[in-house]
C-alpha cells in the first residue's frame, strides 16, 4: 500500500518510530494488550495515503482507504480498529463511522482503544509536523501524576512544540494525567 500510493515514506517511517516508542514507553499507561501495537504500527504507516485524494482530508481518505484495501495478515475488525486510529490522527471524528454497517463490530471499549491509540498517532504527527525530523529520538516516561516526553531534536523545532500543545486536552480526558513536554538540551544529547 505504501508503494502504491506513495505517500513520504520517510515520513511514514519516522510517525511509526515516533509512535511505537510511546506505545512501548507509555504501556502502564495506555494498558493495551501487545497485539494493539502492530494495528498501530500499521496505521501509523499508511496514516497518510489519503492525501493521493486530497490533501486537506486526507485523514478521512486514508480511512477510507485501508478499509476497503487487502491488508492480509488482518481480520475484518481489526481491519475496522486501524483505519479509525489512522482516520483520527487529526482528531475524533466519529461522525465518520456513525452510519457505517461495520461500526457494529466493534464495542465501546473498542472505540476507546482507538481513541488511545489514535491520540499516540497524533502526538507523533505532531512532532513530524513539518516532515523534516528535526525530532529524532523522543523518551516517554511516567512518574506519579504525569506522562513526560522527552524529546531530542537538531535544531529548535517550534512548529512541532506548538503542534502538540494543541494535543495536550486530549492527553489528559483520555489518560486522567498531565503530560509535560520538554526539549532536551544540547548537552543533555
Amino acid at each position: 500500500m505504501l508503494n502504491l500510493y506513495e505517500p513520504d515514506q520517510q515520513h511514514s517511517r519516522h510517525i511509526t518510530h515516533l509512535v511505537l516508542s510511546m506505545f512501548d514507553g507509555w504501556s502502564e499507561l495506555h494498558g493495551l494488550r501487545k497485539n494493539y501495537r502492530r494495528l498501530l504500527e500499521t496505521a501509523a504507516l499508511l496514516h497518510d495515503i489519503g492525501i493521493t485524494i486530497n490533501f486537506y482530508s486526507h485523514a478521512r481518505h486514508s480511512a477510507y482507504m485501508i478499509l476497503n484495501a487487502k491488508l492480509f495478515g488482518l481480520t475484518h475488525k481489526e481491519q475496522v480498529i486501524t483505519a479509525a486510529i489512522a482516520g483520527w490522527h487529526n482528531g475524533v471524528s466519529k461522525n465518520y463511522f456513525k452510519d457505517r454497517f461495520y461500526k457494529e463490530l466493534l464495542s465501546d471499549a473498542n472505540w476507546k482503544t482507538i481513541n488511545k491509540l489514535a491520540l499516540l498517532l497524533a502526538l507523533a504527527e505532531s512532532l513530524d509536523y513539518t516532515e523534516t525530523s528535526q525530532i529524532h529520538v523522543i523518551e516517554p516516561g511516567i512518574n506519579k501524576k504525569t506522562a513526560t516526553l522527552k524529546l531530542y531534536a537538531q535544531g529548535i523545532p517550534s512548529i512541532e512544540m506548538h503542534q502538540i500543545q494543541e494535543h495536550l486536552s486530549w492527553f489528559k480526558k483520555t489518560f486522567g494525567v498531565e503530560l509535560k513536554v520538554q526539549l532536551a538540551t544540547a548537552a543533555e544529547e
